[in-house]
């Protein structure tokens, strides 16, 4: 069973763009905020790369996705969008090398039939 991400959190409770954007900006000096963001949009990461990619990259894909929001969070800019929306080019970062792998083996496999 998936985890309900529209429940408030079992770390604060805080829910939506504003509140996503202070855990971003207390995540700089306290890392572990950042823990809340990952437990509210993983499940949403991981369905969309299950989609496009399977379920046997979306595991890895969503980690990598996270572990780039993560070092990029200094980056992150309230004025410029939300922090859903900040996570898409993580998430571009993530599935480059996976998507190119998943192409390849598809079209090996094609090419065998």
């Amino acid at each position: 069973m998936e985890p309900d991400v529209t429940a408030p959190s079992q770390t604060g409770g805080r829910q939506g763009p504003a509140e996503d954007a202070v855990l971003v900006l207390e995540s700089r000096g306290d890392p572990q905020q950042f823990a809340e963001l990952y437990d509210r949009y993983a499940p949403d990461v991981h369905r969309y790369v299950a989609r496009r990619l399977g379920d046997w990259l979306a595991d890895d894909v969503t980690a990598e996705t996270f572990l780039v929001a993560f070092r990029r969070r200094y980056r992150f800019d309230p004025a410029r969008g939300s922090v859903r929306l900040s996570m898409i080019p993580a998430l571009g970062s993530a599935l480059r090398p996976e998507r190119s792998l998943a192409v390849r083996r598809r079209r090996s496999c094609s090419s065998r039939t």
